[in-house]
């Protein structure tokens, strides 16, 4: 299995060919294994890729097939025409072409068809002749070995198209790549080529292929560049044709159908073919034929062709007599995952509770380790919500001496219908001064020590910053000592920070005096939603705040 960023920007360049190589190949090999994992999982599959068997290719190239394909074609219409002038049949008249104009139709599933029929007979026809001349040549192992093909046409780009264009020597390319992997049913092929939300499954593991950002950034840049449509046929094993569309993607993250995905016969049992265009810089060799003789080295058990722009065929067989085993999940360590990634799988969550979610998630997280990361979170979290936990209560962080001091605890009482004593969020307004003054001594030195945490926390990424500028090994690890040392104060600071909370709690245990509950408070909701917002541990991971 192949793991890399997938490319959003396509710019011009030598780099932009090897791009679109790279998006659509890394998706047929995920195909191709993707299929054969299944398969493999089946008792008895008589469609998987057996490589049972050595192949062998030396003799065989998909160019001189296809030369000889239409000379045979060329051979038939003359013989054609003079059986036709021996029995005095006259030739038909060509048919006369045109271009209707389209009319522009809303489907209920608000994609937009704007082709005549006849028109569309005829591009479905130029379509699968296109396809054929890539696959015809390898019908005979197109359905029992695991193979892709790639091909580039180079052409002039018309000056319309480079007139804005600052770039020289800009050419138009047409990108052909076929494989014989598991291939799209019609309803995902209506998907393909849109912006998914995420391309990820709960594990976090990728699903490339008709999802994610890869493929729909490379048919937008082609659009864009040539106003030219994406090609596409695909079928699977389960189904009886291969469907065929043609469309173009919207701003809307829509599509435009100039083919609405159709049925047509197949000489492959399953796979996808794609079909785009599109402008760029003049073609370099040894750009893109590097990345496809690593690819093919690195997947021996795929057979790759290439055809450059200049008719260069280069075949690289398969060599190996087994696919590699299908990877298993590994779960990532807490400091190795991204917050997107990690956000993904908050989301996806059905564990009761946070410390479960991490114990089930991550690698080398245990009950206690789960405790102690959900122990330092609710710490950083009180300072930024501004309401501390206490043993038995909550107190507001105040800065200014004006405002009033809030002191929140659960109290039992018989409220609502029940007449059982039930626990209840009681608000208190601190009104005594000798109380007032205590709270505020205490609380300063809380805030100070908040602004030093703050402040080393600062210096620890300025030294991290200075680690990726460093230029030596040495200088690197002067660096590392200075932050293990802050590291350090660090803790310090949080003891002297979990002390000052005792004195607090102190203060406000089992006090009576001095306090006025406030019944009828009009912000109560806010209140409450800010105790349940500071507990982490007490909340499910999916119900989880952007603040949390």
């Amino acid at each position: 299995m192949r793991r890399r960023t997938q490319l959003v920007g396509f710019e011009f360049g030598y780099w932009k060919h090897v791009q679109y190589c790279a998006e659509f190949t890394d998706n047929a090999l995920d195909a191709i294994e993707s299929f054969q994992w299944k398969e493999l999982q089946k008792d008895e599959s008589k469609i998987k890729f057996s490589l049972d068997q050595e192949l062998f290719l030396e003799k065989f190239s998909i160019l001189e097939s296809a030369k000889e394909e239409k000379k045979s074609q060329h051979l038939d219409s003359e013989a054609k025409q003079t059986l036709m002038h021996e029995f005095g049949i006259g030739s038909t008249e060509a048919e006369v072409s045109f271009t209707q104009e389209p009319e522009l139709k809303e489907e209920e599933s608000g994609e937009i068809s704007d082709k005549a029929e006849l028109e569309v007979e005829e591009e479905v026809k130029r379509i699968i002749d296109d396809m054929e001349e890539l696959i015809i040549p390898i019908e005979s192992i197109i359905d029992v070995e695991p193979i892709v093909i790639i091909r580039i046409r180079e052409s002039e780009a018309p000056s319309l198209l480079t007139s804005e264009i600052s770039q020289k020597n800009v050419m138009s390319y047409t990108f052909e790549i076929f494989d014989n992997g598991t291939g799209m049913a019609k309803v995902d092929l209506r998907k393909f080529g849109r912006y998914l939300a995420s391309s990820k499954s709960l594990e976090l593991k990728q699903t490339r292929g008709s999802q994610g950002f890869g493929s729909p950034s490379a048919f937008s840049d082609a659009q864009n560049t040539t106003g030219k449509p994406i090609i596409a046929v695909s079928k699977t094993a389960d189904n009886v044709y291969a469907t065929v569309s043609e469309f173009f993607t919207t701003s809307k993250n829509e599509k435009k159908y100039l083919i609405h995905p159709s049925d047509i016969d197949s000489p492959f049992l399953h796979g996808t073919y794609i079909k785009l265009n599109y402008l760029n810089v003049k073609y370099i060799r040894g750009y893109i034929e590097k990345y496809i003789e690593e690819t093919a080295f690195l997947n021996s058990h795929v057979t790759i062709i290439y055809i450059d722009p200049y008719g260069n065929e280069k075949i690289y067989r398969r060599l190996a007599s087994a696919f590699p085993k299908q990877p298993k999940y590994a779960k990532p360590h807490p400091t190795s995952i991204n917050i997107g990634d990690f956000q993904d799988l908050v989301t996806k969550s059905e564990n009761k509770s946070v410390s479960a979610f991490l114990q089930e998630n991550f690698v080398r997280v245990s009950s206690k380790t789960a405790k102690q990361i959900l122990s330092m979170a609710e710490k950083d979290l009180q300072d930024k919500l501004n309401l501390l936990i206490l043993k038995d209560a909550f107190v507001k962080i105040m800065e200014k001496k004006t405002d009033n001091i809030h002191f929140l605890r659960y109290e039992k009482r018989i409220y609502g219908r029940s007449n059982k004593p039930r626990d209840k969020l009681i608000i208190f307004r601190v009104e005594s001064e000798e109380f007032i003054e205590k709270y505020w001594e205490i609380i300063s030195k809380y805030n100070n020590s908040t602004k030093e945490y703050e402040n080393i926390n600062n210096q620890i990424k300025k030294h991290n910053n200075r680690i990726e500028k460093a230029g030596t090994q040495k200088e690197i690890k002067s660096i590392e000592k200075e932050i293990r040392k802050l590291l350090k104060d660090i803790e310090r600071k949080r003891k002297d920070k979990d002390n000052i909370k005792l004195e607090l709690n102190n203060l406000f245990k089992n006090v009576k005096d001095g306090f006025i509950e406030l019944k009828k408070l009009k912000n109560r909701d806010e209140f409450e939603a800010l105790v349940i917002e500071v507990q982490i541990s007490k909340a499910k991971p999916a119900d989880l705040t952007k603040e949390q």
